[in-house]
């Protein structure tokens, strides 16, 4: 019900170019980061929101948001710009899909 306006507003406040995705569905379970599905998309990150087992992510820088307290858009999207900056990804070369 909320992810539509989740997705917009953290877009709306990320660099320019950047698309946020809501991904509702996992392969594995509600808490597994399912980076597959991410990097169908060609995502650089994932922010987790909710339980999640306690392991690193394998490909892809992962933010975790835990717990049903009040999201602050703006901190989060300023870290997950941030963290775009730092990843220094070239965007001109295709992203490695895990299993293919």
């Amino acid at each position: 019900m909320h992810c539509p306006i989740v997705a917009r507003l953290v877009s709306s406040r990320l660099p320019d170019g950047s698309i946020s995705f809501v991904l509702g569905d996992t392969s594995y379970g509600a808490d597994c980061v399912d980076e597959v599905a991410a990097k169908h998309l060609g995502a650089d990150g994932v922010a987790h929101f909710g339980p999640a087992f306690s392991h690193a992510t394998s490909t892809l820088p992962t933010l975790f948001v835990f717990g049903k307290g009040k999201l602050d858009i703006d901190l989060a999207a300023g870290a997950i710009a941030t963290g775009l900056q730092k990843l220094s990804i070239d965007k001109s070369t295709e992203p490695e899909i895990p299993g293919e």
